[in-house]
């Protein structure tokens, strides 16, 4: 009803400017009896004006009023494209202050590797420090082994030789006499014996302090190993944690990049605007300026008191028409259903900050991956990023009227193009979001569609545009919930308002 009105009032300014140029070359003839007219204070302004000086007048005013609001559209534009600056500077900044950040992490990532890199050459030094002492242990065993058999046969040639000599107070003086040989063979004997004895009771000694030395050797490489090993998970932990925090670094990177493209799309696109108001302007302009030479070259000049009756007639018109007090608001309708579930994360939503340290100025709707998504209202499809081969952020952003644009976040396909005109619930791709599909992005924890609302270069909460009572109320915020009686008692108050208009 609203687009019928305005394309009523359009017609209604056509048809003024056409009746102008029919009616401009008469105007001088048809208005020089005005002089000898008399009009007194009861009387209409406007009954001695002919219809076609009236109609001159207010299409001037009517080209007036068209050009006072392109001016301020101009303007308002042109504060758009400032903030879209200053949005685009920030998220540059950003841009820049993350690269910093991810530099600073390879250069702490190269640092931990050569870490790793040397505990782990001092584990390897070390278990072979282990394996050799090992393998001189099971050496010193052998030879304590072969020790043993020896004094074994030593003891037993001792025993025997000691039997002939001793008794068991000792040195035995018969036995000594008995003995064979001489006495200083058998005290030879004796020494003989005795040197063998510590002897190998040196020997034996020694051996078993080597085995003990390399022994305790062992314990302590392998309690060496342990502290290395240790060292080394700690180290691959760090690592492991560095390389997650580089990949979250360079996740938001890459989102922020995206922000960085759609501030740019949006920054041409109000430029394009702004071209587009400015060739309205100077339009208008000519035009203006060409009627009111024609109007004002003429001698049906009207009184003051004779324009403010033609603006009224002119503001009668509009209102009428519902061109005054329409409201600027695009009201959208939602581009997937909302799941029994609800929303999975709200615009701003601190829930999401905490999980992925980043601001999140869009809706999250739960919703099977391939779910058709529908155009909003009607548009223009401004840019499409997808790529059918790769798991990258995939969207769709859409220009609309009165200053909207939407995008669509973790599309799995589309079905439009740059440049397509789309109508309110054409289907213009597919729903994603499941980790590792295509379109997905780095960053997501399931299928849902994003979706984004712009208002004049910034960025707004969708649901300041969507019908809040399609969604279930007991998963509703309760702020949404005081919104959703609002728009409930307002849609009542309208019902309202139309029944005393029918009656």
């Amino acid at each position: 009803m609203n687009m019928f009105k305005q394309k009523l009032a359009e017609l209604l300014v056509v048809t003024l400017m056409v009746s102008l140029i029919i009616a401009v070359p008469a105007l001088a003839e048809e208005t020089q009896d005005t002089d000898s007219k008399t009009q007194t204070a009861d009387e209409d302004p406007l009954a001695d004006v002919d219809e076609s000086t009236i109609r001159s007048a207010y299409l001037i005013l009517q080209l007036q009023t068209q050009l006072s609001q392109k001016l301020t559209q101009y303007d308002d534009i042109e504060d758009q494209i400032g903030d879209t600056q200053d949005e685009l500077t920030g998220v540059r900044e950003s841009i820049d202050t993350l690269d910093e950040q991810i530099g600073n992490l390879d250069d702490l990532i190269s640092q931990s590797e050569s870490k790793i890199e040397s505990v782990t050459g001092q584990i390897t030094e070390t278990e072979l420090g282990i394996s050799d002492a090992m393998e001189d242990i099971e050496m010193r065993e052998l030879q304590i082994e072969d020790q043993k058999s020896v004094a074994a046969d030593i003891i037993q040639v001792l025993y025997v030789k000691k039997n002939i000599y001793y008794d068991d107070d000792g040195a035995s003086p018969l036995k000594l006499i008995l003995a064979d040989g001489s006495v200083s063979d058998v005290t030879q004997d004796m020494v003989y014996l005795d040197l063998i004895e510590q002897t190998s009771e040196d020997i034996f000694d020694a051996l078993q302090e080597s085995k003990d030395d390399l022994a305790a050797k062992q314990a302590e490489l392998e309690e060496k190993n342990l502290l290395l090993s240790t060292l080394e998970e700690d180290l691959l932990a760090e690592n492991e944690t560095l390389n997650a925090e580089k990949q979250g670094k360079e996740t938001l990177l890459s989102e922020t990049e995206g922000k960085e493209s759609i501030y740019q799309e949006l920054l041409l696109l109000s430029k394009q605007q702004q071209d587009e108001v400015q060739d309205e302007i100077e339009n208008l302009r000519s035009n203006l300026d060409l009627i009111e030479d024609k109007f004002y070259s003429s001698t049906a000049i009207l009184t003051d008191e004779q324009i403010q009756a033609v603006m009224d007639i002119k503001a009668e018109a509009l209102l009428s028409n519902g061109v005054l007090g329409s409201s600027e608001f695009l009201q959208l309708d939602w581009p997937v259903s909302p799941s029994k579930k609800g929303l999975s994360s709200y615009f701003s939503d601190s829930s999401y900050v905490s999980v992925f340290g980043v601001q999140h100025h869009a809706i999250d709707i739960p919703t099977p991956q391939g779910t058709p998504i529908e155009a909003p209202a009607d548009g223009v499809v401004y840019k499409v990023q997808y790529d059918s081969e790769s798991i990258g952020y995939a969207y769709i952003m859409l220009a609309h009227r009165k200053g909207v644009v939407t995008v669509y976040g973790h599309v799995s396909a589309t079905t439009v193009k740059a440049g397509d005109y789309v109508y309110r619930g054409q289907i213009i791709g597919l729903s994603g979001g499941m980790p590792g599909s295509i379109g997905a992005g780095l960053r997501t924890t399931g299928a849902h569609l994003h979706f984004e609302v712009w208002q004049d270069g910034i960025v707004v909460d969708p649901l300041d545009y969507l019908d809040l009572t399609e969604i279930p109320i007991n998963t509703l915020r309760d702020d949404y919930l005081e919104r959703m009686q609002e728009q409930i008692q307002n849609e009542i108050d309208s019902i309202k308002n139309s029944l005393d208009i029918l009656n």
